[in-house]
């Protein structure tokens, strides 16, 4: 069963999403996934997961943090707080009618898990968090003065605002990020991919603190498209929220 969702913001936009369940009765637990920038909820990261995890006795929750549905936010408005309230307001509208809440984060969507409100959240999962932005030739970002945004040339050309961007770089400071996650976490990394080594050094500071456990999954890219890779991404997610 499908159903979608519309919440209005304090700020006068709409957060718009989709919840998935097996049948017409809420399962006891949810899992409620984050997209990255330049993401969105059908991505096939997500969309393979619904029936992965509804099959299993789990529902899901998907929801834009930017959308060209009505009022919803564009891109070029998002920051990394509006990103944590539209997380915040999502995580609340549902907590009752679930037990558990597992939050799901892919790429620079996995810093909104850890500052979110976190009531009736059990565990944190991080699909290959984004290790921030360590200069803007790093990510193609240019200022565009004349319109207050920075551009992104990644052959689809996207706008984001200032603020975004130095949301971004703060991410970079990934000791600073894991100093906030207060929940068991599962990280799972792309092999394809250089983030697992900017993560990897800090990793240990976990140690003692808080349950965690880390994967790398091999022959991943970032987005996890490659073939048979997303049946153990969400087998690992699975096994770590069981």
């Amino acid at each position: 069963m499908e159903q979608k969702f519309s919440l209005p913001t304090p700020d006068s936009y709409y957060v718009h999403g989709v919840q998935n369940s097996q049948s017409n009765y809420s399962a006891k637990s949810v899992i409620l996934f984050v997209h990255g920038l330049s993401g969105n909820i059908y991505e096939s990261h997500y969309f393979n997961a619904v029936p992965f995890f509804t099959s299993r006795g789990y529902d899901t929750i998907r929801f834009g943090w930017y959308s060209d549905e009505e009022k919803g936010r564009g891109l070029q408005d998002v920051t990394l707080q509006t990103v944590v309230d539209d997380l915040t307001l999502v995580i609340e509208h549902y907590s009752h009618q679930y037990e558990q809440i597992f939050l799901v984060g892919h790429s620079f969507g996995c810093a909104a898990l850890a500052r979110a409100h976190q009531e009736r959240v059990a565990k944190l999962v991080y699909w290959d968090p984004s290790a921030g932005m360590t200069s803007l030739e790093d990510k193609a970002a240019t200022y565009v003065p004349s319109l207050d945004k920075y551009l992104l040339d990644w052959g689809l050309t996207l706008l984001v605002s200032p603020q975004l961007v130095q949301d971004w770089q703060e991410i970079s400071n990934i000791p600073e990020e894991l100093n906030k996650i207060t929940l068991p976490t599962k990280f799972i990394f792309a092999e394809n991919c250089e983030i697992y080594d900017k993560w990897k050094p800090h990793l240990g500071m976990f140690q003692d603190k808080i349950p965690f456990e880390v994967t790398s999954i091999p022959h991943a890219s970032h987005i996890f498209v490659e073939e048979g890779v997303q049946e153990v991404l969400f087998t690992e997610t699975l096994r770590w929220i069981n």
